[in-house]
């Protein structure tokens, strides 16, 4: 079970990097994990602009 909710995460990160990547928001270059605490805190900020 823990193997498919490490997958399904990993899924779950990609396509939020792509999307970032898509709006040509490259954060995986300033922050290693995006769904970590400040990776979300920078999209949230990056949303309001």
């Amino acid at each position: 079970m823990q193997i498919k909710q490490l997958q399904e995460r990993n899924r779950i990160q990609n396509r939020i990097e792509m999307v970032l990547e898509g709006a040509n928001l490259k954060l995986g270059m300033v922050v290693s994990d995006v769904l970590g605490l400040p990776g979300i805190g920078l999209c949230f900020r990056t949303a309001r602009l």
